[in-house]
C-alpha cells in the first residue's frame, strides 16, 4: 500500500550514502555504548574499593578511639579521685562510680 503522494526515487548512490550514514551512526552508537559500559564498570569497581576503604577506616578509627580511651581512663580516674578527696575534705558526701571489675565468664 503505497501512498500516491510519496515518490520513492533513490539512485544507487543515494542508497549507498544512506547506508554509509546508517553504518556510521551505528558504529558511533556502539562506541558510545561500549564507552558507557566501560565507565560504568570502572565506577562500580571504584565504588567497591571506596566501600572497602571506608570500612577499613571506620575499623581503624574505632580501634584508635578504644586505645585513646584506654590510655585516658587512668588519668580520668586519678582526676576523679582528686576531686572526690577535695570535696570530701570540705564535708561533702562523695562517691565514685566505676565500671565493674568482675571479669568472670557467665556459664
Amino acid at each position: 500500500m503505497k501512498s500516491p503522494d510519496l515518490q520513492i526515487s533513490s539512485s544507487r548512490s543515494e542508497l549507498a550514502e544512506r547506508l554509509a550514514s546508517v553504518m556510521h551512526s551505528s558504529r558511533a552508537i556502539r562506541s558510545e555504548v561500549a564507552l558507557t559500559v566501560c565507565e560504568s564498570s570502572e565506577i562500580r569497581i571504584a565504588s567497591r574499593q571506596l566501600r572497602r576503604d571506608s570500612v577499613r577506616t571506620a575499623r581503624q578509627s574505632a580501634a584508635a578511639r578504644q586505645r585513646l580511651e584506654a590510655q585516658q581512663a587512668p588519668r580520668r580516674r586519678r582526676i576523679a579521685h582528686a576531686v572526690a578527696q577535695v570535696l570530701s575534705s570540705q564535708g561533702y558526701h562523695v562517691f565514685l562510680a566505676a565500671p565493674p571489675q568482675d571479669t568472670a565468664l557467665i556459664q
